[in-house]
Protein backbone atom coordinates (compact mmCIF):
# COMPACT_ATOMS: atom_id res chain seq x y z
CA UNK A 1 0.00 0.00 0.00
CA UNK A 2 1.45 3.37 -1.07
CA UNK A 3 0.45 6.52 0.79
CA UNK A 4 0.87 10.22 0.19
CA UNK A 5 0.28 11.54 3.67
CA UNK A 6 -2.97 9.88 4.77
CA UNK A 7 -4.20 9.26 1.21
CA UNK A 8 -3.77 5.80 -0.34
CA UNK A 9 -2.44 6.35 -3.88
CA UNK A 10 -1.95 2.73 -4.91
CA UNK A 11 -1.62 -0.91 -3.90
CA UNK A 12 0.46 -3.71 -5.37
CA UNK A 13 0.72 -7.43 -4.56
CA UNK A 14 4.06 -9.23 -4.69
CA UNK A 15 5.79 -12.34 -3.30
CA UNK A 16 8.97 -12.44 -1.22
CA UNK A 17 10.08 -16.12 -1.10
CA UNK A 18 11.92 -17.06 2.07
CA UNK A 19 12.85 -14.82 5.01
CA UNK A 20 15.43 -12.78 3.02
CA UNK A 21 14.67 -13.65 -0.61
CA UNK A 22 13.08 -11.79 -3.46
CA UNK A 23 13.06 -8.22 -4.69
CA UNK A 24 10.31 -5.65 -4.68
CA UNK A 25 9.08 -5.08 -8.25
CA UNK A 26 9.02 -1.56 -9.73
CA UNK A 27 6.18 0.43 -8.22
CA UNK A 28 3.87 2.64 -10.30
CA UNK A 29 0.76 4.25 -8.81
CA UNK A 30 -0.64 4.61 -12.31
CA UNK A 31 -1.76 8.16 -11.63
CA UNK A 32 1.45 10.15 -11.60
CA UNK A 33 0.90 10.86 -7.90
CA UNK A 34 4.00 10.49 -5.76
CA UNK A 35 4.07 8.61 -2.48
CA UNK A 36 5.84 9.24 0.81
CA UNK A 37 5.49 5.90 2.60
CA UNK A 38 5.04 2.18 1.96
CA UNK A 39 3.06 -0.18 4.15
CA UNK A 40 3.87 -3.85 3.57
CA UNK A 41 1.09 -6.16 4.78
CA UNK A 42 1.86 -9.84 5.24
CA UNK A 43 -0.69 -12.64 4.82
CA UNK A 44 0.30 -14.49 7.97
CA UNK A 45 -0.24 -13.30 10.60
CA UNK A 46 -3.08 -11.30 9.08
CA UNK A 47 -2.38 -8.33 11.34
CA UNK A 48 1.34 -8.18 10.52
CA UNK A 49 2.75 -5.21 8.62
CA UNK A 50 5.90 -3.15 8.04
CA UNK A 51 5.83 0.59 7.37
CA UNK A 52 8.68 2.40 5.58
CA UNK A 53 8.65 6.19 5.58
CA UNK A 54 11.09 8.55 3.86
CA UNK A 55 11.40 12.06 2.41
CA UNK A 56 11.48 10.74 -1.17
CA UNK A 57 9.88 7.93 -3.15
CA UNK A 58 13.01 5.74 -2.99
CA UNK A 59 13.02 2.91 -0.46
CA UNK A 60 15.35 -0.01 0.19
CA UNK A 61 14.67 -3.26 2.04
CA UNK A 62 18.06 -4.49 3.21
CA UNK A 63 19.69 -7.66 4.40
CA UNK A 64 22.22 -7.41 7.21
CA UNK A 65 25.52 -8.95 8.23
CA UNK A 66 26.60 -9.04 11.87
CA UNK A 67 30.00 -9.39 13.48
CA UNK A 68 31.57 -12.81 12.88
CA UNK A 69 29.24 -13.63 9.98
CA UNK A 70 30.29 -14.45 6.40
CA UNK A 71 28.23 -14.01 3.23
CA UNK A 72 29.00 -15.49 -0.22
CA UNK A 73 27.70 -14.86 -3.72
CA UNK A 74 28.60 -16.80 -6.89
CA UNK A 75 27.89 -15.63 -10.43
CA UNK A 76 25.64 -17.59 -12.77
CA UNK A 77 26.58 -15.93 -16.07
CA UNK A 78 30.05 -17.43 -16.57
CA UNK A 79 31.00 -20.11 -19.13
CA UNK A 80 33.38 -23.07 -19.12
CA UNK A 81 36.21 -20.82 -20.36
CA UNK A 82 35.51 -17.87 -18.05
CA UNK A 83 34.50 -19.79 -14.94
CA UNK A 84 32.28 -18.28 -12.28
CA UNK A 85 33.21 -15.46 -9.90
CA UNK A 86 32.75 -16.21 -6.19
CA UNK A 87 32.92 -13.41 -3.62
CA UNK A 88 32.96 -13.81 0.15
CA UNK A 89 32.73 -11.02 2.73
CA UNK A 90 33.40 -11.48 6.46
CA UNK A 91 32.42 -8.80 8.99
CA UNK A 92 35.23 -8.53 11.56
CA UNK A 93 33.30 -7.07 14.50
CA UNK A 94 31.57 -8.02 17.73
CA UNK A 95 28.46 -10.21 17.22
CA UNK A 96 26.26 -7.39 18.53
CA UNK A 97 27.40 -5.02 15.75
CA UNK A 98 25.46 -5.33 12.48
CA UNK A 99 25.40 -3.44 9.20
CA UNK A 100 22.75 -3.59 6.50
CA UNK A 101 23.47 -4.13 2.81
CA UNK A 102 21.17 -3.48 -0.12
CA UNK A 103 23.04 -5.25 -2.93
CA UNK A 104 25.63 -8.03 -3.20
CA UNK A 105 26.40 -9.64 -6.56
CA UNK A 106 29.21 -11.39 -8.45
CA UNK A 107 29.19 -11.45 -12.27
CA UNK A 108 31.33 -13.22 -14.92
CA UNK A 109 31.43 -13.57 -18.69
CA UNK A 110 33.90 -14.21 -21.52
CA UNK A 111 33.49 -10.97 -23.45
CA UNK A 112 33.04 -8.28 -20.82
CA UNK A 113 33.89 -7.27 -17.30
CA UNK A 114 33.94 -9.56 -14.29
CA UNK A 115 32.72 -7.74 -11.23
CA UNK A 116 31.77 -7.88 -7.57
CA UNK A 117 29.44 -5.28 -6.06
CA UNK A 118 28.74 -4.87 -2.35
CA UNK A 119 26.59 -1.89 -1.34
CA UNK A 120 26.21 -1.57 2.40
CA UNK A 121 25.37 0.76 5.25
CA UNK A 122 28.07 3.35 5.92
CA UNK A 123 29.21 2.27 9.39
CA UNK A 124 32.29 4.13 10.63
CA UNK A 125 35.24 1.82 11.26
CA UNK A 126 33.40 -1.31 10.09
CA UNK A 127 36.21 -3.71 9.20
CA UNK A 128 35.56 -6.24 6.42
CA UNK A 129 37.62 -9.12 5.02
CA UNK A 130 36.95 -10.32 1.48
CA UNK A 131 38.02 -13.20 -0.78
CA UNK A 132 37.45 -13.17 -4.54
CA UNK A 133 37.80 -16.13 -6.85
CA UNK A 134 37.81 -14.47 -10.28
CA UNK A 135 37.39 -17.73 -12.17
CA UNK A 136 39.44 -18.10 -15.36
CA UNK A 137 41.30 -15.38 -17.26
CA UNK A 138 43.01 -15.44 -20.69
CA UNK A 139 46.69 -16.47 -20.57
CA UNK A 140 48.77 -13.79 -18.80
CA UNK A 141 51.39 -13.35 -16.11
CA UNK A 142 51.29 -11.52 -12.74
CA UNK A 143 51.29 -7.77 -13.15
CA UNK A 144 53.88 -7.16 -10.42
CA UNK A 145 56.52 -9.86 -10.93
CA UNK A 146 57.74 -11.45 -14.19
CA UNK A 147 57.12 -15.21 -14.30
CA UNK A 148 60.17 -17.07 -15.69
CA UNK A 149 57.96 -20.07 -16.48
CA UNK A 150 55.79 -17.92 -18.75
CA UNK A 151 58.08 -15.21 -20.18
CA UNK A 152 55.98 -14.66 -23.30
CA UNK A 153 52.69 -14.11 -21.50
CA UNK A 154 51.20 -10.60 -21.51
CA UNK A 155 50.69 -8.87 -18.17
CA UNK A 156 47.40 -9.71 -16.46
CA UNK A 157 44.96 -6.84 -16.07
CA UNK A 158 44.78 -5.07 -12.72
CA UNK A 159 41.69 -5.30 -10.56
CA UNK A 160 40.05 -1.92 -10.02
CA UNK A 161 38.13 -0.90 -6.94
CA UNK A 162 35.48 1.82 -6.58
CA UNK A 163 34.59 3.03 -3.09
CA UNK A 164 32.33 5.78 -4.36
CA UNK A 165 34.80 8.18 -5.98
CA UNK A 166 35.38 6.28 -9.22
CA UNK A 167 37.50 3.21 -10.08
CA UNK A 168 41.19 3.11 -9.17
CA UNK A 169 43.80 0.36 -9.54
CA UNK A 170 44.09 -1.96 -6.57
CA UNK A 171 46.74 -1.17 -3.97
CA UNK A 172 48.45 -3.70 -1.72
CA UNK A 173 48.80 -3.79 2.07
CA UNK A 174 49.80 -6.10 4.88
CA UNK A 175 47.00 -8.16 6.46
CA UNK A 176 45.17 -6.42 9.30
CA UNK A 177 46.42 -7.09 12.81
CA UNK A 178 44.32 -6.09 15.80
CA UNK A 179 47.42 -5.16 17.74
CA UNK A 180 48.08 -3.59 20.07
CA UNK A 181 48.36 -1.24 18.36
CA UNK A 182 46.35 -2.13 15.22
CA UNK A 183 48.48 -2.40 12.11
CA UNK A 184 48.13 -3.23 8.42
CA UNK A 185 44.90 -3.39 6.52
CA UNK A 186 42.69 -0.65 5.11
CA UNK A 187 42.75 2.99 6.19
CA UNK A 188 40.48 6.00 5.65
CA UNK A 189 42.79 7.10 2.82
CA UNK A 190 42.82 3.60 1.25
CA UNK A 191 39.50 2.05 2.26
CA UNK A 192 40.13 -1.22 0.37
CA UNK A 193 43.49 -2.89 -0.29
CA UNK A 194 44.68 -6.31 -1.52
CA UNK A 195 46.48 -8.50 1.03
CA UNK A 196 47.27 -11.40 -1.33
CA UNK A 197 46.94 -12.39 -4.99
CA UNK A 198 47.42 -15.94 -6.32
CA UNK A 199 47.85 -17.17 -9.91
CA UNK A 200 47.44 -20.77 -11.14
CA UNK A 201 47.90 -21.87 -14.75
CA UNK A 202 45.17 -24.28 -15.84
CA UNK A 203 43.89 -25.90 -19.03
CA UNK A 204 40.80 -24.35 -20.60
CA UNK A 205 37.93 -26.78 -19.81
CA UNK A 206 36.46 -26.03 -23.24
CA UNK A 207 39.72 -26.39 -25.23
CA UNK A 208 42.58 -28.59 -23.99
CA UNK A 209 45.12 -26.77 -26.22
CA UNK A 210 44.56 -23.42 -24.47
CA UNK A 211 46.12 -22.32 -21.16
CA UNK A 212 44.20 -20.00 -18.86
CA UNK A 213 44.96 -18.36 -15.51
CA UNK A 214 42.95 -18.87 -12.34
CA UNK A 215 43.22 -15.76 -10.12
CA UNK A 216 42.18 -15.47 -6.47
CA UNK A 217 42.59 -12.44 -4.21
CA UNK A 218 42.09 -11.54 -0.55
CA UNK A 219 41.20 -8.01 0.49
CA UNK A 220 40.87 -5.88 3.62
CA UNK A 221 38.49 -2.95 3.69
CA UNK A 222 35.91 -0.56 5.02
CA UNK A 223 32.46 0.28 3.62
CA UNK A 224 30.80 -0.03 0.19
CA UNK A 225 32.79 -1.27 -2.77
CA UNK A 226 32.65 -2.28 -6.43
CA UNK A 227 35.47 -4.39 -7.92
CA UNK A 228 36.11 -5.11 -11.61
CA UNK A 229 38.46 -7.15 -13.76
CA UNK A 230 38.69 -6.92 -17.57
Amino acid sequence: MLRSGSTVVGTQDFSLPGPNGGLLPPVDTGSGVGFTSIEIRVLSPATGSISVVGPTSTFYLANKICGGETITNTSTDGTASSGQVTATFHFDAAPTVCKSYTFFQASANDAGTKSVTFLSQDLAGAHMLATFDWGLTPYCRPDATPDPAHPGAPVCSTTTVDSGSGPVDQSFCAPFSAGPPPSGGATAATPWCTTSKHFDYVTDPANSSVTLVHITETWDGLGDVIYRRR
